[in-house]
C-alpha cells in the first residue's frame, strides 16, 4: 500500500445515518472496520449486541454525541481508508484516503466527488491530515487552505 496519503474530507449538509451508510456503500463497498466491532456500542453506552445500523441511528438521534470510525478497503487500490466522524456539535464529516502524496490530481478529483456526493461546498484535503472534530475547526481548515 502506498503512502503517505492525501486525506480528503467534506462537511455533510446534515447529520444522517442514511448519508453515512450510503457514503460507505458508494465509496467503499468492500471494507473492514479498523476498530473493534463492539467498541462504538460500548463507548456510546449501547447494548453490546447493537448493530452498526443501530449505532449510526443513535448518533443521528443524539447530535451532541461524538464518534469517529475508520475502515480499510478490502480491494487493492484507492480509496485506501474511509472515515466517518459524528461531531459533538451536530455535524457529520466524511473522508477518504484516496491518493499517495505524489497524486495531488487524484486527491483533487476525490475531493470533488465527495463534495458532489454530500452536496457540500465545504471540503479540504491534506497529506496525512486528521479529520476536523467540529464544524468550526472544519471551516477554519477550509479557509486556511484558501489563503
Amino acid at each position: 500500500m502506498p503512502g503517505p496519503f492525501y486525506d480528503c474530507y467534506v462537511l455533510a449538509t446534515h447529520r444522517s445515518s442514511e448519508i453515512a451508510a450510503r457514503f460507505l456503500d458508494q465509496f467503499m463497498p468492500q471494507r473492514r472496520p479498523s476498530f473493534d466491532a463492539n467498541d462504538p456500542a460500548e463507548v456510546l453506552g449501547l447494548p453490546r449486541s447493537s448493530t452498526f445500523s443501530e449505532v449510526l441511528q443513535f448518533l443521528e438521534a443524539n447530535p451532541t454525541r461524538a464518534y469517529s470510525m475508520y475502515w480499510s478497503n478490502e480491494r487493492v487500490g484507492p480509496p485506501y481508508n474511509a472515515i466517518v466522524v459524528f461531531t459533538d456539535d451536530g455535524c457529520l464529516i466524511l473522508g477518504l484516503s484516496s491518493a499517495s502524496d505524489a497524486q495531488e490530481i487524484l486527491a483533487r478529483q476525490t475531493l470533488s466527488d465527495l463534495k458532489e456526493f454530500a452536496e457540500s461546498c465545504w471540503g479540504y484535503a491534506g497529506v496525512e491530515e486528521p479529520p476536523a472534530l467540529s464544524r468550526d475547526e472544519f471551516v477554519n481548515r477550509v479557509q486556511s487552505q484558501a489563503e
